[in-house]
């Protein structure tokens, strides 16, 4: 067993949405129609939820055996993790990660999971990823056996696959839509956990947790960010104030309201601006000097290469070839929206001006 190390790493993304009233006016369209009383998360309210017990175990996300690289959350959950267990799996998703199936590796976190859960008194037990699908699973199984105490037990699920979503919404996780794929079989919307608190963590625009058929594109880039790649809000750098809280029985949803992936990546390829001009101030009855900072051109940013989508698109077919069309045209959509924003930053590079 080894255990997590605290993090801390903020991205304020507030000047964005402004008041955490605006914010929570922004989530009653944006989450879902099922959203019927959502309110702006307060500190003391995260606090709470993200509070660990005496008993606390982690289960990294694909890749992350050892749950090194837990989300931060902006820095909030940081203490959650500080002298807890982990559980150490497989952390693999094959065949597509790794070549351990993924139901395998989750069905080794998952026994450890639920022998934790069945030890008696109070536990918390945090999840990533496929690492919160473990946790649900092992809950679900010491619930089946008699042997979770149901008030004293508290699963913090963070882009949980298996998210059931808010009530009368079909954003949800992305286990509800998901065709059935070799070694992914057991990827399902998990069972009834009684009064087990649950607490589902969630970007707003991360398929994983939050899948929404009706934007393709975002859901795509979505996933970028769900891994911690790119140039997009993601669970280490969301700003704490974005949260956005709904609770419904023993689960509570906590989304954190961010910016288009979009807009995040034209955002990202916008040049930067020539420093300004230094003026020296004048000495008496002297000619005033302007001093002028040479201006070197900015570098034009990387150009987004289309054929990688096609690529995505290639292994995408090759492993639901039943949705075909419906990935071939997200495809093309996309590689419309790359020739789009590759075509307005090279205009934007050619209009920045170039001082002598």
């Amino acid at each position: 067993m080894r255990r997590s190390s605290e993090r801390s790493i903020e991205r304020p993304v507030r000047e964005i949405f402004g008041t955490k009233q605006m914010m929570a006016i922004v989530a009653f369209g944006a989450i879902g129609s099922g959203v019927m009383n959502p309110s702006a998360a307060s500190a003391e309210d995260l606090g709470r939820l993200y509070a660990p017990t005496e008993n606390t175990i982690v289960v990294g996300g694909t890749n992350d055996t050892y749950a090194q690289a837990m989300p931060t959350l902006g820095g909030d959950i940081s203490d959650s993790y500080t002298g807890s267990q982990t559980m150490v799996y497989d952390a693999q998703a094959g065949p597509i990660v790794g070549t351990v199936p993924y139901n395998e590796s989750v069905g080794g976190a998952e026994r450890d999971v639920s022998e934790e859960l069945s030890a008696g008194g109070e536990h918390t037990a945090i999840g990533f990823s496929q690492g919160s699908d473990a946790v649900v699973r092992g809950a679900i199984d010491a619930r089946n056996n008699g042997t979770l105490d149901e008030d004293k037990t508290k699963l913090i699920l963070i882009g949980n696959p298996s998210n059931p979503g808010i009530p009368g919404s079909s954003v949800r996780g992305i286990a509800y839509s998901l065709p059935p794929l070799p070694g992914f079989e057991s990827v399902e919307p998990h069972g009834d956990l009684g009064a087990t608190q649950q607490t589902e963590i969630c970007l707003q625009y991360d398929p994983t947790c939050r899948f929404d058929s009706n934007d393709p594109i975002n859901m795509a880039l979505g996933y970028i960010a769900h891994t911690g790649q790119g140039p997009f809000t993601n669970y280490n750098t969301v700003d704490p104030d974005s949260a956005v809280i709904e609770q419904h029985g023993a689960v509570t949803h906590v989304t954190y309201m961010t910016p288009t992936p979009v807009e995040e990546l034209q955002a990202s390829m916008m040049p930067k601006a020539p420093v300004a001009p230094i003026v020296a101030a004048p000495a008496p009855n002297v000619t005033p000097v302007v001093a002028v900072e040479r201006y070197d051109p900015v570098p034009p940013p990387a150009a987004i290469e289309p054929t990688a989508v096609r690529q995505v698109a290639v292994v995408a077919v090759q492993a639901a070839p039943q949705f075909a069309p419906q990935i071939e045209q997200m495809a093309d959509q996309a590689q419309t929206l790359v020739a789009n924003i590759n075509m307005q930053a090279a205009a934007l590079q050619s209009l920045i001006p170039r001082l002598p």
